[in-house]
């Protein structure tokens, strides 16, 4: 099982969390995509490419509505070329911040149409032939995205849905759901693999990535009250906290990360609290620590 970090906000920013992933020897470091709050996907992930040598670095995910299909097409063959064969871009259709789709003149009725269109053209402009492309959103007549990045990004698909499946199945080579508990992930990773060989694919052939946040506090109580109390975790029971995250000390931390892989998850990836520098540091502390555990898995 590779392991990640993901940046989900502090006062230092994605630069230095990237470079302290890499130092620290995880498989992986990622960041999310938003407009009105935390940071901008496409502008961290450009910032790890050149902060970084050597670790894998991933968009969970790209809220793909907000921007065209060239675009995301362009800026991800961009950072792609300044990481080669480290990038993997992770997209998804977004919905929990309907302001956002507002802000951006983002439809969240035709979101998922959009993205699978959003994905034919990302993908066919990353060969670096000509498109001609007739699609409702976007139109090409022997277009070429120029220089195509050599690889093109690794493409995931994220989201909790059967449609999220499908598109996962349609177009990449990994899927990655959000707030999902171990028996979740194992019901998704079960439906997966038969969506995978009705699309003749073979099963087990999509990596499952998961997205957990861990919160380390002295027990699992503490870590939950800590979670309820940060403005990005508001509006959650306790419940819900202690089944879809990391909570508490090393051992608990790890029974738990115990549960995720036996589910069947390929690519951990441990979500920072968005919070305060000192948050931050014990995060990392933790993690780093469990790292060789975790691993050991």
């Amino acid at each position: 099982m590779l392991v990640g970090v993901q940046f989900q906000g502090d006062d230092v920013g994605p630069k230095a969390f990237g470079q302290r992933a890499e130092e620290a020897g995880f498989d992986s470091v990622w960041c999310g995509d938003h407009v009105g709050h935390l940071i901008d996907g496409l502008a961290a992930l450009g910032l790890y490419a050149g902060a970084t040598e050597r670790i894998t670095i991933g968009l969970n995910l790209l809220v793909a509505p907000y921007r065209s299909g060239a675009v995301m097409a362009k800026a991800l063959a961009t950072i792609a070329r300044a990481a080669p064969g480290r990038v993997i871009a992770g997209f998804g259709v977004g919905g929990e911040f309907p302001g956002e789709f507002h802000a951006t003149g983002a439809d969240i009725h035709t979101r998922g149409r959009f993205t699978d269109e959003a994905l034919e053209i990302i993908t066919q402009l990353w060969t670096g032939e000509p498109l001609t492309y007739e699609g409702r959103w976007a139109r090409f007549d022997g277009f070429t995205l120029e220089p195509a990045p050599r690889p093109a990004p690794t493409v995931w698909v994220g989201g909790r849905s059967e449609a999220a499946m499908r598109r996962a199945v349609r177009f990449a080579a990994g899927y990655t759901p959000y707030l999902v508990s171990p028996e979740q992930v194992a019901s998704r990773r079960t439906r997966l693999d038969e969506l995978l060989v009705e699309a003749g694919r073979p099963a087990g052939s999509l990596t499952m990535g998961v997205l957990v946040t861990t919160i380390p506090a002295a027990d699992v109580d503490a870590a939950v009250d800590r979670g309820l109390t940060s403005l990005k975790l508001s509006g959650l029971s306790p419940e819900s906290v202690k089944a879809r995250y990391l909570l508490g000390d090393d051992d608990s931390i790890l029974a738990r990360i115990r549960s995720y892989a036996d589910a069947g998850v390929d690519h951990l990836i441990l979500g920072c609290l968005p919070g305060s520098e000192a948050q931050r540091d014990e995060f990392f502390a933790t993690c780093s620590r469990l790292l060789p555990e975790i691993r050991a898995l």
